[in-house]
Parts: C-alpha cells; sequence; structure tokens
C-alpha cells in the first residue's frame, strides 16, 4: 500500500548516552519533504560520581547472528522477547512499532521506517518505543543516537507513524557505523561474549551473576572518552574494556541474558548527576546490581552494590521518572530520562553479604575474626548496616583492639593483624597486615 508523508514532521534529536553533553541541532535529511519542522534536543544524563573512588562516574543485510550456547543447559533464549522486560510493559500498538523498529535496526533500515497505524499520541509512542527496544536489547550498539519522525497518509487516510534513519556519514540519524563494520563487530562482540560465559562455572543463577560481575570488573576499565561513542555499549565494555556506568550496565545485562536471567537496566541520578546500573530478577525478586560502582571503588572488585533493596540504595540516589509522569514535551522534545516501569527491588535473600560474603551485625561480631581468617584476601570487605558502621565507627580504634586480641588469642598461627579499617554507607573495608 502506498503511503505519502503528511505535512506534519517532527525532527527528534534522541540523544541516548549517559554522560553525554548537548549536541548541536544538524538539519532535517535533504530528502525529506518540507513541512514546517519542530526540534527538539535530548536533556543529558550525566554519569554519577561515588565519594572515594579511584575512577570518577560522570555515567549485507541479514540479522544478528544468534549468540552461541555457552553450554548445553543453559541455551540463550529463542524469542527476541522471552527476557526482555520492557517490551512486555508495552501496549499492543507500542508492541508492534517495537517489531517492526527492531527488525529495521537489525537490518541497518535508511530512509522512511513505517511503523504501524498512528494514534494522536504517536510521538510519545515512538519515543518510548525506541527507549525499550534500547534497552532490553543491549547487543544492539549500532542504534543511531538521533531520529526523524513523521506522520504518514495510507491510501485508505489511515495515519501511520514513522521514523527516519540514513547510513549518511555524519548524518544526524545515521546508524554509528557502516553494515560492514557492524557484521565486524558483532562477531567480536560474540567472540568475546563465549570466552566469557564459556568459563562461569555454576548452574545456580546467583552464582552465575556473581562470576559474571566479577569478570566483567576485571576485564573492563571507566572511561569517560567523549570521543569514543563504545563506551555508552556492551561492546565498549566487552571487547574494548572501556566504558562509562551506560556500558558496564549494558554489559551486565547482555552477559545474564546469555543464561536466561532477567535484567534491566535503570536510569537516575545521584547528587544530581546522571547515572546507570542494573535491576536483575532472581528466584521471582528484583535487585539493584551496581557493576560501576563496584568497580570504582577503593578496592579492585566490592561487592557493595551487589543485590541490594530499594532502601538500601540511599536517599541520594534519585530514580528517573515512569515515563507515564512525563508529559509530551518532556518526553519528546526535552527528552527527560525515563525508566519504564521499575520495578520495585526489595528483594534480600540473594544479597551479596548474606549469600557470600559475611554481614555483620551486634549478634555475630564475635564471629568475624574466624571469617578474617578464612579469608585469602589481604583487604576483606564487610557487609554493615548503616547504624551499625556508624557505631563501629565512632568506636573504631577499640573495634580494631578486640579483633586483633582475639585473632591473637585464638587464631595465633593466622600471621596476620587488621591494620586499618576503612567506611562507606554499607561496607567496611578491613586491611590486613602480615606479623
Amino acid at each position: 500500500m502506498k503511503r505519502t508523508v503528511s505535512l506534519f514532521l517532527a525532527f527528534v534529536l534522541l540523544c541516548c548516552l549517559i554522560g553525554c553533553t548537548k549536541q548541536e541541532v544538524s538539519s532535517p535529511p535533504s530528502s525529506d519533504p518540507s513541512p514546517s519542522v519542530s526540534v527538539g534536543q535530548s536533556s543529558s544524563t550525566g554519569s554519577s560520581s561515588k565519594e572515594e573512588s579511584s575512577k570518577n562516574d560522570s555515567s549485507s543485510e541479514t540479522q544478528d547472528p544468534k549468540p552461541e550456547k555457552p553450554d548445553e543447559e543453559t541455551p540463550p533464549p529463542d524469542s527476541i522477547h522471552s527476557i526482555h522486560y520492557c517490551y512486555e510493559k508495552l501496549n499492543d500498538l507500542q508492541k508492534g512499532y517495537y517489531d517492526k523498529l527492531y527488525e529495521a535496526v537489525n537490518k541497518m533500515e535508511t530512509s522512511w521506517i513505517v511503523l504501524g497505524t498512528a494514534e494522536e499520541t504517536y510521538r510519545i509512542d515512538i519515543a518510548v518505543v525506541r527507549t525499550a527496544m534500547a534497552n532490553d536489547h543491549p547487543e544492539i550498539f549500532w542504534l543511531p543516537s538521533y531520529y526523524a519522525v513523521a506522520l504518514g497518509n495510507a491510501e485508505d487516510g489511515s495515519k501511520t507513524a514513522m521514523m527516519y534513519f540514513t547510513a549518511e556519514k555524519n548524518g544526524s540519524p545515521s546508524y554509528l557505523m557502516t553494515r560492514g563494520e557492524k557484521e565486524r563487530m558483532v562477531r567480536e562482540l560474540e567472540s568475546e561474549i563465549k570466552k566469557i560465559t564459556s568459563a562461569v562455572t555454576s548452574k545456580d543463577p546467583y552464582e552465575i551473576e556473581l562470576e559474571l560481575h566479577d569478570m566483567l570488573c576485571k576485564k573492563a576499565e571507566y572511561s569517560d572518552d567523549k570521543n569514543d561513542p563504545m563506551i555508552y555499549s556492551a561492546y565498549g565494555a566487552i571487547v574494548n574494556s572501556k566504558a562509562l556506568c551506560e556500558g558496564y550496565s549494558k554489559a551486565m545485562q547482555l552477559l545474564l541474558s546469555r543464561f536466561g536471567i532477567t535484567a534491566v537496566s535503570l536510569t537516575g541520578t545521584v547528587k544530581g548527576e546522571g547515572h546507570m546500573w542494573n535491576a536483575v530478577l532472581l528466584d521471582g525478586e528484583w535487585y539493584h546490581l551496581d557493576s560501576t560502582w563496584n568497580d570504582t571503588s577503593s578496592v579492585e572488585i566490592s561487592h557493595e552494590f551487589f543485590n541490594l533493596t530499594d532502601s538500601q540504595l540511599g536517599t541520594e540516589r534519585i530514580f528517573s521518572k515512569d515515563y507515564t509522569l512525563l508529559r509530551e514535551e518532556e518526553l519528546v522534545e526535552v527528552q527527560v530520562p525515563f525508566n519504564i516501569n521499575r520495578p520495585v527491588c526489595t528483594g534480600t535473600r540473594n544479597n551479596y553479604f548474606i549469600r557470600t560474603g559475611f554481614a555483620l551485625t551486634e549478634e555475630n561480631v564475635a564471629d568475624l575474626p574466624a571469617y578474617l581468617v578464612l579469608r585469602p584476601e589481604s583487604v576483606v570487605e564487610i557487609g554493615v548496616t548503616k547504624e551499625f558502621g556508624e557505631s563501629i565507627y565512632a568506636n573504631a580504634q577499640r573495634f580494631l583492639s578486640e579483633i586483633n586480641n582475639s585473632l591473637q588469642q585464638d587464631f595465633s598461627e593466622s600471621g596476620f593483624k587488621v591494620e586499618k579499617i576503612v567506611f562507606s554507607d554499607r561496607v567496611i573495608w578491613l586491611y590486613k597486615k602480615e606479623i
């Protein structure tokens, strides 16, 4: 069925990159019709920083090759929607847009892409669908940072929602690379993913998450090189080993998906700076996982932000609003960052310090020396509530003295003492010294 473009066109400059600066508005493609144009520019979310951090977080037409199986018992999902959280939160019209956009982007289609029948809210629908698809599919790292939208007319008089992408180099709605580059980079990404997933030894979802997290933190390094567009992508974190918080989040989500574990990227601010991290679904409960901040602490790899509840995140972290709470101009023109039906994280049993580490309480503090002896690390991290941590902080020297007295009396063969203690809201780090 033939379609014509109506006399309304919205050229949307969508900046999907966390931490990027505002960019100059480019002109619409020369092949576009010449209607009245309204231009919207994104409101960038900067990557947040962490106190006492060593690295500042400011934050041919072929389908993607199917990922290779990490092992026979944990095959990747067959359906493109099988573990994709945002897709399930869309209405039927938006799901139709999503399916069309997913197909078009994987083929790197250019020019006007008809997504489906348009409602009055079509600009909102497109903005939400574009974010939903990008959030659900971190393996797509070539998605244009900008797009144009238009309202089309079908022969039967119905309205259609349309998006515009171009292959023109340096064009505003252009893909981030050529088709040939994309196919090469997909192969590189899949090769690195296979190396990581094949190294996973556990079958338990929590243990899989922990192994993947630690491997990613060892592999990736925080980078805020704004001249490198891949720092915002899973490709940047996994292949180039350089990423902002968005790259860490997408990489973690992608790796988890290969084992059928559902995760979603969340956006928000910390002390006014934008940030991105994950919510992970384990045993029917949601948890917050911030691999960026776990990789930018004063120790090599921390687990301070490994599977926290909403309340444990603290009051300084503010979630971006749900898209349903934003006005059209905020979504389409200002491009305020938003979440899509953000899951509420209340799970506690899969918190790192409950499952793997040591969650310090007034009742078990006497067991701490024995735990320190069992740990081979020179710096041992201990989970602690904010209130109990503040109590320890107020009496730090006495706390260290009691720990060392116990080590000397009960574990005289241990060969170390605790030299110092470092505090955060959720964790204390005990530094061992050989004696």
